[in-house]
């Protein structure tokens, strides 16, 4: 989950706040990234959200615990 910390529709404080809600779940951990800089739209920071996201597509392929097809 990202969050940009001068987003006025979503605050960060409300999204840090969801996001410990879903972390205190079974089994449940949220990658979250705050980018202080960013709006709602995130579009001065899409470098920097582009690379936030494929670090963590990344990380989530090699912990992946099933095969992508069958044997």
């Amino acid at each position: 989950m990202i969050a940009g910390g001068k987003d006025d529709m979503a605050p960060e404080p409300a999204i840090h706040k969801l996001v410990d809600k879903l972390n205190t779940q079974k089994g449940v951990t949220v990658d979250y990234r705050v980018f202080p800089d960013a709006d709602h739209i995130f579009a001065k920071q899409a470098d920097k959200v582009t690379a936030a996201l494929e670090d963590h597509v990344t990380t989530a392929m090699a912990h992946r615990n099933m095969p992508l097809a069958a044997d």
